[in-house]
């Protein structure tokens, strides 16, 4: 019979009782009522493998999950968690609000291997977010970046009170565009030119380039 706090282990199957060489079944009782009870499935040597509570918390790895599914890990390892498809088919998790809003998200094998995120119950259908095996992405719709918006309509639209364009070695100024209308044009991090609100300023020499036209 089973009392508070006692552990029993109902069955056990292997070649010895040794690290890995068993594996049991184990029903763990903490208190009466109390969702804390469990059912395990471990090996000799690593007990609670797989952990399910009386609250219905499936513990991996530990045995008092927090939430419905619980991955716990100690170690050196890079990853816990994986989603392998070995034929045609997606690799996709998804998240759903019941009769409200399904989002997917993984890699859709029919498209090139791209990892899309689409509010559907299929990830290449209502996709929002696409990224190419070479690191392309594409967004849907609009952008926002620390309230920078980029507008996806028709034309190039970004909405910001100063769009600065840098080097991409060198991180120096290129051009900047600030939200009263002025315009500044550089050289070797120099602001050159700009715009004002009576007209434009050069810093340094002004040149008067004369083009003429060779097919005359």
């Amino acid at each position: 019979g089973l009392a508070d706090g006692a552990s029993t282990f109902p069955l056990g199957m292997g070649d010895a009782f040794s690290n890995n060489n068993s594996f049991f079944f184990k029903y763990k009782h903490t208190s009466d009522g109390s969702t804390s009870n469990y059912l395990s499935v471990g090996a000799f040597g690593a007990d609670d493998a797989l952990v399910i509570q009386a609250s219905k918390n499936i513990g991996i790895g530990t045995a008092t999950p927090d939430l419905n599914l619980h991955l716990f890990a100690n170690d050196t390892s890079s990853k816990q968690f994986m989603i392998d498809q070995d034929s045609t088919g997606d690799a996709v998790m998804s998240f759903r609000l019941t009769g409200v809003s399904e989002y997917t998200m993984g890699i859709d094998n029919s498209d090139g291997d791209k990892f899309k995120i689409a509010n559907s119950g299929t990830v290449g259908t209502a996709t929002r977010l696409t990224i190419d095996t070479s690191g392309n992405s594409t967004f849907a719709g609009d952008v926002t970046i620390g309230g920078a918006l980029l507008k996806s309509s028709g034309d190039l639209e970004i909405k910001a009170a100063t769009t600065r364009i840098k080097g991409i070695t060198t991180n120096e100024n290129i051009a900047a565009f600030i939200e009263n209308g002025a315009v500044e044009l550089y050289h070797d991090n120099s602001k050159k030119f700009e715009t004002t609100s009576t007209g434009v300023r050069v810093n340094g020499s002004a040149e008067r380039v004369l083009e003429l036209d060779s097919s005359a």
